[in-house]
């Protein structure tokens, strides 16, 4: 099954590998920008924007309040919008706030991918963001130090993929990256690739709790769990 990852956006990208999606070009690259190095697929996320960290430094309380209250957040699915736009223009499906909103809700037994929005636009959502207090805090924070254009809360369920994609920014000038912060994830058989355009190469992890993965929208990648239980992430972009 594939399915894919991209809070509210914008747009898709180019692709390449088992049922892909996505294509993108644009202006500047980020790692031009800050230094940090061109063959880095996995991005440095205390050079690009230290403040990050934060959400490690809250990790407990933001899985203890996610845990407690998670049933309460809106988690909009996007499993059939994902496989079908996939499969017909081989790029992710564009999530954006009127299909946000236009999309049904996730089905508690229904298996793929799932999104519960947190903030766009520096804004607060507060039909979730209500049950998520120190989260919260640490969007307005962030905030204050740069632009958060995206957050979201992240369902991957088990034995689902979401297949090679890039994928488009928000801010339309190539100037943000997207990191994707673990707050549960199974101990194995749960990974993140990067693939290099250039010269093939790929680069995996595997995902672990309070772990933080940035990387730029353009460049190809995918997720798989192939683990008994789902993957829950926060997905959050950011131009510092």
């Amino acid at each position: 099954m594939a399915t894919r990852l991209s809070a509210l956006k914008a747009d898709p990208t180019e692709s390449n590998g088992p049922p892909c999606r996505i294509r993108r070009a644009d202006k500047p690259l980020y790692h031009e920008r800050k230094g940090t190095p061109m063959n880095d697929l996995f991005l440095d996320y205390k050079t690009l924007f230290p403040k990050l960290d934060l959400l490690c430094q809250n990790f407990e309380s933001i899985r203890r309040e996610y845990f407690e209250l998670g049933e309460s957040l809106e988690f909009k699915d996007f499993t059939k919008q994902q496989d079908s736009y996939i499969l017909k223009n081989r790029k992710g499906y564009p999530i954006t706030v009127s299909s946000y909103f236009e999309a049904g809700n996730m089905n508690g037994t229904a298996k793929g991918w799932h999104v519960a929005a947190m903030a766009v636009n520096n804004e607060l959502y507060l039909r979730n963001s209500q049950f998520c207090p120190t989260l919260s805090g640490v969007i307005r924070t962030l905030n204050q130090h740069g632009n958060v254009l995206v957050c979201a809360f992240n369902i991957l369920d088990a034995d689902v993929s979401l297949d090679w994609h890039n994928d488009d920014e928000y801010s339309g000038s190539r100037k943000s990256f997207r990191s994707l912060w673990v707050i549960d994830s199974p101990e194995s058989d749960c990974i993140f690739q990067m693939k290099c355009a250039n010269t093939g190469r790929i680069e995996t992890r595997q995902f672990r709790n309070n772990s933080i993965y940035s990387f730029l929208h353009h460049t190809t990648h995918r997720v798989e769990n192939k683990s008994s239980k789902p993957r829950i992430a926060l997905a959050i972009d950011i131009v510092p």
